[in-house]
């Protein structure tokens, strides 16, 4: 938005006098804070004092600066200028200028643990990298738990940053290093199935499953059978190097998903489902499993041993 009109000026003005301040003007009206702060000296309109944080604030906005939190991030948490921010940090002398986080920079050099594996499959799945320097993965805050699996599993100081989008709350991991993000772009590969141990492609298979895998059951009413499904949606190419490599016989179709048929989806059903989860879970470990979708295999275990899940002889 470029000038504001003489009304939309006053109501700043009045705005302003009910306690909004600049910088949530100025958003609003799509100008920057200064440009409000012109309005109001304009209109003769009084500034107030700029917003004191108490000492817990301070400390609070110093220590989330320091595992990674923006500028940007902090002044729109507060409802503040990036410039109040970067006083405080000033004030409390701390480092303004870019530094890393600690992480463990090469876990993607070489694939030769089972959490290796695991991570590289979901990242295949659902992680992405920008401008060849940095990694985000972004999940709905529901699985905001496996998250924090991921950050321990790499040794990463940054925070988990959480937000709203089209009404749906998510969750975020980034990371901006260098080498970290050269090693993952050499080991991910979104055309075929990367080469690793065969002891380990069950485990890489397991973060494809978690990451974009889908486990659900079709209850048949007139019996109360429950049915086993278990979707993967990926690029054509990549789904039909994975049916060659995994140890079962895939005879089902590849379901287009996209308009050139690009992107498509295959599904195991009854027995091959079940068999294909319990090959994916065996040796898992709690900090290698999607804990919502590992609670659906339980459930599969159960009504099978139960004699209630179809298809499964």
């Amino acid at each position: 938005m470029g000038k504001l009109s003489s009304a939309q000026e006053m109501d700043c003005c009045d705005y302003y006098k009910q306690g909004v301040s600049s910088y949530q003007l100025g958003k609003r009206y799509g100008v920057s804070a200064g440009t409000i702060c012109h309005i109001l000296v304009k209109h003769g309109i009084n500034r107030r004092p700029l917003k004191a944080f108490s000492e817990a604030q301070e400390s609070w906005i110093c220590e989330a600066h320091s595992k990674g939190m923006s500028y940007r991030e902090l002044s729109q948490l507060f409802g503040v200028a990036t410039g109040t921010v970067y006083n405080v940090l000033k004030r409390h002398g701390v480092d303004t200028t870019h530094h890393k986080l600690h992480i463990d920079d090469l876990f993607f050099e070489r694939i030769d643990t089972l959490e290796k594996a695991y991570w590289l499959g979901f990242i295949t799945a659902d992680g992405y990298i920008c401008k060849g320097k940095l990694f985000r993965l972004v999940l709905s805050s529901v699985d905001e738990p496996h998250l924090e699996k991921i950050k321990s599993a790499l040794h990463y100081e940054g925070i988990i940053r959480s937000r709203v989008r089209d009404r749906y709350s998510q969750s975020a991991l980034q990371v901006y290093n260098k080498t970290f993000v050269t090693y993952l772009g050499k080991a991910l590969d979104r055309n075929k199935i990367v080469v690793m141990p065969r002891d380990l492609l069950s485990h890489f298979v397991r973060g494809l499953i978690d990451g974009d895998g889908c486990t659900a059951f079709h209850v048949y009413k007139p019996t109360g059978r429950h049915y086993l499904l278990v979707n993967l949606c990926a690029k054509k190419s990549f789904l039909m190097d994975f049916v060659h490599k995994i140890p079962f016989n895939y005879t089902g179709s590849f379901y287009p998903s996209s308009k050139n048929g690009d992107v498509c989806r295959i599904q195991f059903s009854g027995f091959k489902a079940l068999s294909l989860l319990n090959w994916m879970y065996k040796d898992s470990t709690d900090s290698t499993r999607l804990d919502r979708k590992y609670e659906r295999y339980l459930k599969a275990l159960s009504l099978a041993k139960s004699g209630k899940l179809g298809g499964v002889k």
